[in-house]
């Protein structure tokens, strides 16, 4: 195609320590594609360091990697679009024939496999990502009564004696399967935990199977107060609208509820660091906020209050001017 425009995507959160190799190695193989590095509230040097290469670079504050692709499609045209990570492991010497189909026209979407190579079993260090993604498969394969595989495995998730604590119940709010790998992100982290019980909703109908092949003892129930109530902790994976009330009902309960993709504890900072997920994705933070629960429980509930009659204040008066 004469005067194509080519436009390379990635999104990065916390990469300073790659995000260079990655622009540079794109650059080299695709010189005339513009790169544009979308960074997703980095607390690194992601951002300064990427601003320093060849490459255009913007901040999206809505936490998320949904957020930042949405934008990226939004806002940048061109005729070939390969979005990537900027963890490295992605060999860009690859591009070329991953576009070539759309090139010649005989592919709309083309995907890319990370493993076959090595690449991912190499560059990817963090050994709750491999441990998520081989939960994933095992819940797309039982979804979907399909037998996909990975060839290389980097987390013996046979080793029961990994699991470092036994708690007695945990519950996870989360009903559509539009939102079913951030679901399965966080029944993952609770693999890490040997829970006497694991409540879900009712139509969660994949999950049995799961829990069947990982140790997790799941049950479904039919109302939230089912399952929110006696638990050690709440889950609630949203990652789209969030019901503010389900939160709230888990607090007024006496139960920390871990959550993602909101901003209803902006301006509580204690909270938003004991509860709040800063990444929908990584499996790791779900373990350690569950761990931070468990040790803070006390302090957190204390907060809460404090919270709570903030926003009971505020609903007051809201509703005062409203009937007025």
């Amino acid at each position: 195609m004469n005067n194509e425009k080519i436009a390379v995507l990635i999104p990065c959160y916390n990469e300073e320590v790659t995000i260079k190799k990655v622009i540079e190695d794109f650059k080299k193989e695709l010189p005339e594609a513009d790169i544009y590095v979308y960074n997703n509230n980095s607390k690194d040097k992601t951002y300064e360091i990427a601003s320093k290469c060849d490459a255009i670079v913007r901040n999206e504050y809505n936490q998320g990697k949904g957020n930042v692709v949405r934008r990226m499609f939004r806002e940048i045209d061109a005729d070939i679009y390969v979005m990537v990570d900027a963890d490295d492991t992605y060999p860009a010497e690859f591009v070329h024939k991953l576009i070539e189909p759309i090139r010649n026209k005989t592919a709309d979407m083309v995907v890319g496999d990370r493993l076959s190579n090595g690449t991912y079993k190499k560059e990817n260090k963090r050994m709750f990502h491999n441990f998520g993604n081989n939960l994933v498969k095992k819940a797309i394969n039982t979804i979907f009564k399909s037998n996909y595989k990975f060839k290389y495995l980097m987390f013996d998730i046979n080793q029961k004696n990994k699991k470092v604590k036994i708690l007695n119940q945990i519950g996870i709010i989360g009903m559509d399967y539009d939102e079913i790998s951030n679901f399965y992100n966080m029944l993952s982290a609770c693999t890490f935990y040997r829970f006497e019980e694991v409540k879900v909703m009712n139509n969660m109908n994949s999950t049995i199977d799961f829990g069947k092949d990982f140790d997790l003892n799941i049950k479904k129930y039919e109302s939230y107060n089912e399952i929110l109530s006696g638990n050690k902790v709440n889950l609630y994976c949203p990652f789209s609208n969030l019901n503010t009330l389900i939160v709230l009902k888990s607090f007024d309960m006496g139960i920390p509820c871990i959550v993602s993709n909101t901003d209803m504890f902006d301006g509580w900072d204690y909270l938003k660091e004991q509860v709040v997920l800063n990444s929908d994705d990584d499996i790791n933070e779900i373990v350690q906020k569950i761990e931070m629960v468990q040790k803070n429980k006390k302090q957190i509930l204390k907060e809460y209050e404090k919270y709570r009659k903030n926003y009971s204040d505020k609903s007051l008066k809201t509703i005062s001017k409203l009937i007025r």
